[in-house]
């Protein structure tokens, strides 16, 4: 056993003895005056307890060597053994006190606890270490199967958007698609359906990958009708409108109406190509929040729609059949022209090929900055998604445009209540200022749809016509800091080089429409016969119609008399060599069909229809027709065709019944096409009747000049046969004051309840069934119980308490964004009024 030493406590002066040296520097207790103080370490073992390294042991087992069974903590400071070596020296106690150290060591051996060893000093390091290790390989297996795509401040390719000063948009790969030959089979074959389109109608569904990025695209292409074959024709990419500009849009494939934004290029003889963009929702009145961002998400992964363009796009130059690769443009509509703005803006980062050019962009009142569109609903928005503002910022046409490198059309009505035409008279100026082919037209309209319909296609189609022909030449670049140069600069090799390669290019432009007008001589191009040629009219007796169109007649017949007079038309064109286009007419209440022809009928005309492809839309009776000779000169009686629109309602506030036809005359001479005098109108039987030299595109202009004197009508008239133009032009009685209406200032009077139901074409706001009640409350003659809203239908109906304003209904509506509007009432029941209700006498 080592000898113990003797030490002294400074401030009693005890002393006492130590058996290990390694107390020595440490801190203790006097057990005579319990004052705390460090025991010296003498000079003789400083110097050699820095050579030596003892084991590990516990404090106790420092002190008192193996006779201790305990173990202290240098914080707790008991020292309660060290009465044991005072001063006095050892004494006989030094045996005995072994069953007191050991009564008191089994007092404290409650809070011991292990003496740590080499081994587990280090256990806690290397447990800390290991769930670093795992934590930073989970993450990495995580990142690796789960891509955190969905993360809302980042956008397809890892931008953070406050970053972000562009769409990451890059090339991509096409989708895998066939076109529909012989041995061909597959999902991914364009399948053709028959529709009331003219056109050959093709479509296709990508069912792929989901979680890749427009691989579960839909395709909707139409082909001109009888397109010959080894003959290439211009095509337009027209996305869906209607969206939300944060969600895409979807396409309905089972839909075989005609689509008034299709078929105008269709008869221009271009092809078309429809397509769905990803992120759609359903009705926006029964989509939640959590859909919403769910949509909005795929829709920002498809860099708001420019993917879908690009498969569209690729699908025209890689599948089908008969595109003009070099007369390729784009067309949209409202949210339709924001994403065509895009596209032509970002086309060259997806179609890094030279080769491959946007021939031009038309986009109809199109949102060119949707942070002005989104400003008053935006904290709605931010409330759903957080980083909204950056994705509406970054997806902002506005911000572009020096990417664009392709002429530019753009129409605006300066009454648009959805989009602003200030903004896109604004995107036009900067286009001009940096150069760009832009030209910008403006519709006195007051709509967002029906002029783009009415004036704005027509003269988009104009426009693609002539940058095909190589017409319009690039205007001049001009600025206003500008100064003339007094002798202008010779050109250099290179842009001589480049001029003469332009010149070559439009020719050949000009060449292919030339070989196509040729092609299509017999067809849809067919030029109008000599006025001097006499003409005859036939009148044939119809016996029937096909499968297709008597499904489709059994619910509204009306609706589908357009598409058959169309197809029968084409069916024309081949089988009567003399006829004059334009001028078939179905007569759904006699079941008569008619038209213009010169020279001779094949006496087979029943047969050869029937056997045609598209004119067999109808089955013409065996018997012969009825042939008559009609005046062809343009100020001829039967250069005029007759419209018998049905009148809906009249505007009470708008509506003078005595100065109706001056005013109603007035405004429809404005219309080239209107015969001045022709007006007739019977508001007992409730049609006005107008006569037109030619009623393509004018019905809904004389359904808004109507509108503006008072009257609202049906967009889509009857068009009368000749053997019905002269009873209705003839009828004089609607003129009488005596048989006319007495409307007073509202469209109700009297105490009959009324039913007034409101169909609306189209609606611009985000929330259909709230517009519908903010428009109905407050009027007190609306039963506020009975508003009735069908979102499928578009229609809303209400019954009236007291008369009813329908000029201010109308406002309220237009106001709330419903427009398209018809407005009709009819009669309720009267009920018995309830005896408890009854008014008791005074």
């Amino acid at each position: 056993m080592v000898d113990p030493l003797s030490i002294h406590c400074p401030h009693c002066e005890a002393s006492f003895k130590i058996k290990n040296k390694s107390a020595f520097g440490k801190k203790v207790k006097c057990p005579k005056c319990e004052t705390p103080f460090v025991i010296p370490r003498p000079a003789s073992i400083k110097s050699s307890s820095s050579s030596k390294k003892s084991k590990p042991s516990t404090f106790a087992e420092e002190f008192f060597g193996d006779e201790s069974e305990s173990s202290y903590s240098l914080g707790d400071d008991e020292f309660d053994d060290w009465e044991e070596d005072l001063s006095k020296g050892p004494s006989d106690k030094i045996s005995t006190p072994k069953k007191k150290r050991g009564a008191k060591s089994t007092a404290k051996s409650k809070r011991s606890r292990p003496a740590p060893t080499r081994s587990n000093q280090y256990a806690p390091l290397i447990a800390v270490a290991g769930c670093l290790l795992f934590l930073f390989f989970a993450y990495i297996l995580v990142n690796h199967l789960f891509p955190q795509n969905d993360n809302p401040n980042r956008l397809a390719g890892g931008e953070d958007l406050k970053k972000a000063n562009k769409l990451n948009v890059v090339p991509v790969a096409p989708l895998e698609s066939d076109w529909p030959e012989p041995g061909v089979q597959g999902a991914h074959v364009f399948q053709e359906r028959q529709t009331a389109s003219t056109a050959k109608v093709y479509d296709l569904v990508c069912s792929g990958d989901q979680t890749v990025t427009g691989s579960t695209q839909k395709f909707k292409v139409y082909l001109p009708p009888d397109m010959p074959e080894n003959t290439q024709v211009p095509c337009v990419l027209v996305p869906p409108a209607g969206a939300t500009l944060l969600t895409g849009m979807d396409i309905d494939l089972n839909d075989i109406s005609l689509d008034a934004e299709h078929e105008p290029y269709i008869k221009a003889g271009f092809a078309v190509i429809t397509f769905s963009i990803d992120g759609p929702i359903g009705e926006i009145e029964t989509t939640t929040n959590d859909q919403f961002a769910a949509a909005h998400m795929k829709f920002r992964k498809s860099h708001a729609g420019v993917v879908n363009c690009v498969n569209a796009f690729q699908q025209l130059i890689e599948t089908v059949p008969g595109i003009d690769r070099d007369n390729i443009f784009i067309a949209g509509h409202s949210s339709a022209g924001t994403l065509s703005l895009l596209f032509a803006e970002y086309f060259s980062d997806a179609f890094q090929d030279d080769s491959l050019k946007l021939k031009g962009c038309l986009a109809y009142a199109p949102a060119v900055d949707p942070r002005a569109f989104f400003k008053e609903n935006l904290p709605i928005f931010k409330s759903i998604i957080p980083d909204v503002e950056e994705f509406i910022r970054v997806s902002a046409p506005i911000t572009y445009t020096e990417k664009i490198n392709c002429p530019v059309f753009l129409f605006h009505s300066v009454g648009d209540q959805v989009t602003s035409h200030p903004n896109t008279a604004k995107f036009s100026a900067q286009l001009q200022k940096q150069g760009v082919d832009v030209n910008f037209i403006t519709s006195n309209g007051f709509d967002h749809y029906q002029t783009m319909i009415d004036q704005g296609i027509p003269k988009g189609i104009q426009w693609i016509k002539r940058k095909i022909n190589g017409d319009q030449d690039p205007q001049p670049q001009s600025t206003p800091d500008s100064t003339p140069v007094a002798t202008p600069k010779a050109l250099t090799d290179s842009r001589v080089e480049m001029n003469k390669k332009m010149r070559e290019q439009a020719a050949a432009s000009r060449a292919r429409m030339e070989k196509m007008r040729m092609q299509f001589q017999n067809s849809a191009f067919k030029d109008k016969p000599d006025p001097n040629t006499p003409q005859q009219r036939a009148i044939f007796k119809v016996a029937g119609y096909n499968e297709f169109y008597t499904t489709a007649m059994k619910n509204n017949p009306t609706f589908w008399t357009r598409s058959i007079e169309d197809k029968v038309e084409y069916g024309l064109t081949k089988i009567v060599s003399g006829y004059i286009k334009g001028s078939v007419r179905l007569d759904l209440q006699n079941q008569l069909l008619s038209f213009k022809f010169s020279g001779n009928l094949p006496d087979n005309m029943a047969q050869l229809l029937a056997e045609d492809n598209t004119g067999n839309a109808v089955t013409l009776d065996p018997y012969p027709p009825v042939i008559e000779g009609v005046s062809n000169t343009p100020t001829g009686p039967d250069s005029n065709q007759g419209l018998l629109f049905k009148i809906i309602f009249l505007k009470g506030l708008n509506f003078d019944r005595d100065n109706f036809m001056r005013i109603a005359e007035i405004k429809l001479k404005q219309l080239d096409k209107y015969v001045p005098g022709s007006l007739k109108i019977n508001l007992e039987e409730k049609w006005v009747f107008v006569k037109v030299t030619d009623d393509e595109n004018v019905k809904y202009q004389i359904d808004n000049l109507l509108s503006g004197a008072g009257v609202s009508v049906s967009p889509t008239p009857t068009r009368l046969t000749p053997e019905n133009i002269s009873k209705y032009e003839n009828y004089g009685s609607s003129t009488n004051p005596s048989k006319m209406v007495n409307l007073g200032s509202t469209a109700s009077q009297g105490k009959t309840a009324q039913r007034y139901v409101i169909q609306y074409g189209v609606y611009g706001g985000d929330d259909a069934k709230e517009s519908v009640q903010r428009s109905l409350k407050g009027f007190v003659w609306v039963d506020q119980k009975s508003i009735q809203f069908n979102p499928h239908k578009k229609e809303i109906s209400f019954s009236n308490r007291s008369p009813v304003d329908t000029g201010a209904l109308e406002r309220a509506l237009t106001r709330n964004k419903f427009y398209q509007l018809a407005i009709s009432q009819e009669a309720l029941p009267a009920k018995a009024a309830d005896p408890e209700t009854r008014e008791k006498p005074q």
